[in-house]
């Protein structure tokens, strides 16, 4: 899957779903409202059960934004990696 798409998150996470795909900054674009000059963001998405015995969704993301530095307006370079359950 290469663009955001929607999930029914409960269905997902019974069938242990896994769906992951690649986001550009066209794919963002309130972040390029903010500035962000260029993206290249990997996600990861899997549903399973949780440690508390319920279902629940591992999202995952990662890659690189290149952002406008707000002192001297130059290019920035930006490593993301977030992982949340």
């Amino acid at each position: 899957m290469s663009r955001a798409g929607t999930i029914d998150g409960l269905q997902f996470a019974r069938e242990r779903g896994t769906v992951t795909g690649r986001l550009g900054i066209e794919d963002l674009p309130r972040l390029a409202e903010m500035g962000c000059e260029a993206a290249d963001l990997e996600y990861r998405v899997h549903g399973d059960a949780n440690r508390a015995g319920g279902f629940g969704l591992k999202v995952e993301l990662s890659g690189r934004l290149r952002l406008v530095c707000q002192r001297c307006l130059g290019s920035l370079e930006h490593a993301v990696a977030i992982a949340s359950e």
